[in-house]
């Protein structure tokens, strides 16, 4: 620069920036800048064009163009994503972007924005805190219609997401370690599997299929979502209802079926999850994959994307397990609710439900007898476990027997079950008599339903289930 000093050049803008020339590194002669200013969304706009190489190798700008994404926030539509549009119609009557996905801001946990001067978090300090994979699934599991919020604590729950994948890895991890099982070579025969093991299977396809439609429309909320789903199903069903098959197992053939398939869900949820939390993925790449199969790539992102396993059509196989899950998750409701824990063995449960559902359940009822801790499973009518009680229905009692209505109620409400029977079995007949009451009109008794004694019943979406709790 002219300038020995810059201490009258307070910042690099007009019209300060005209005061400084500088040498032509190639003859030595004083240079300054041209006068004229462009707006600087010129130079935005054309970022397709020299970054394709426009002017330097045609047919690579051809092979490149358009771009398939263009990413960033939503004032740029005016701004950026214009810009791009204009220069690019301009120059070749075409848009430059396949597609454009806006998204919104950053903002605090609580919903207020981050400022400078006031509550701001700094991104060293973030990495530092929270590691690298929570921050990326954090932003990665947020729709981008939204703002973002982002914190300590939203950090942690993305962490224990994580974790819960982690500890699918421990578990297949530890065996594996003491097993030391072939599964490189190994070829299943689909006829051995198990039911849990071809849900696995169908549920594992199923999982691919719905994170690669998300990705394939950036929708990477729409893959956590996935992830999260998928992770909770692989470790509260397939390994908690097979963790003995992965001890030293007898049978040798059904252990490897178990490692097979819990190998492959783990392997396609690293190659799905990769570009989302690409340090947790790689590492259990390294200590699973790398190690199993001797010629996989050296890197997980080096790998190609997950493929579905060929499997046999099995189409009610996640239908059955939906199901199955279902009845237990509601009887073990019911048995927290009876204060009856699991480790106490009970005589029966009892289902009432569509002939559609039973066919769905049929194939897991050893799984739902060890689930419940249950001697037997018994499919019948609610009158296996319900009796009829009856209250007065004052409306058309008291219109008959005027003030002698409230004596009839005493009488019915201080009924025993065994009075209600007898009671019961009158009603069926047509008419009541009861404590000098003769032939009553049975229209003057509202008939109620109730569980027979030693019996926990629960309803939901059109199945009833009944416990029998009483102890032998």
């Amino acid at each position: 620069s002219e300038h020995k000093s810059l201490e009258d050049v307070p910042h690099l803008h007009r019209p300060y920036i005209d005061k400084i020339k500088i040498r032509c590194p190639e003859c030595g002669e004083l240079v300054e800048r041209v006068p004229e200013v462009g707006d600087c969304w010129l130079d935005a706009g054309i970022t397709p064009f020299s970054t394709k190489k426009y002017f330097s190798d045609k047919e690579y700008f051809e092979a490149n163009f358009p771009s398939e994404l263009v990413i960033e926030m939503k004032e740029q539509i005016r701004l950026w994503f214009y810009s791009l549009l204009f220069m690019s119609v301009v120059l070749t009557g075409k848009a430059p972007y396949e597609r454009v996905v806006t998204h919104s801001s950053v903002i605090q946990e609580d919903g207020t924005k981050f400022s400078k001067t006031g509550k701001m978090i700094k991104f060293d300090e973030a990495a530092e805190i929270m590691g690298a994979d929570p921050i990326r699934y954090l932003y990665c599991s947020a729709p981008v219609v939204g703002d973002v919020r982002f914190g300590y604590n939203l950090a942690d729950e993305a962490r224990r997401k994580i974790i819960a994948f982690w500890n699918v890895y421990v578990f297949f991890n530890l065996y594996a370690s003491l097993d030391n099982p072939d599964i490189a070579s190994f070829k299943p025969d689909f006829a051995t599997f198990t039911h849990s093991d071809r849900w696995l299977m169908a549920r594992t396809n199923a999982f691919l299929a719905a994170s690669v439609n998300g990705m394939e429309t950036f929708n990477t909320s729409k893959v956590v979502k996935e992830f999260e789903s998928f992770t909770d199903d692989v470790s509260n069903w397939y390994i908690r209802i097979n963790r003995k098959r992965f001890w030293k197992s007898l049978d040798k053939n059904d252990q490897m079926n178990a490692y097979w398939c819990l190998y492959n869900a783990i392997k396609v949820v690293i190659g799905v999850m990769a570009p989302i939390m690409p340090f947790v993925t790689e590492h259990i790449y390294q200590n699973t994959v790398r190690e199993i199969e001797k010629d996989a790539p050296i890197s997980v992102h080096l790998s190609k994307y997950p493929t579905p396993v060929e499997v046999p059509e099995d189409k009610d196989i996640l239908a059955e397990t939906n199901a199955t899950r279902n009845v237990i998750a509601m009887a073990q409701r019911m048995r927290n609710e009876a204060q009856m824990k699991v480790k106490q063995p009970l005589s029966a449960l009892y289902i009432v439900a569509s002939d559609e559902v039973k066919k769905l359940i049929t194939p897991l009822i050893n799984v739902i007898k060890d689930e419940l801790n249950v001697k037997e499973v018994v499919f019948g009518e609610e009158s296996a476990f319900n009796e009829s009680y009856f209250t007065v229905n004052f409306r058309v009692a008291g219109a008959k027997l005027k003030g002698e209505a409230q004596k009839l109620k005493s009488l019915v409400d201080g009924l025993d079950r065994a009075g209600m029977r007898a009671f019961a079995a009158m009603y069926e007949e047509g008419s009541v008599s009861i404590g000098g009451f003769e032939g009553l009109d049975k229209a003057m008794f509202d008939k109620h339903d109730r569980p027979k004694e030693g019996f926990v019943v629960g309803s939901d979406q059109g199945i009833t289930l009944a416990l029998d709790v009483k102890l032998t």
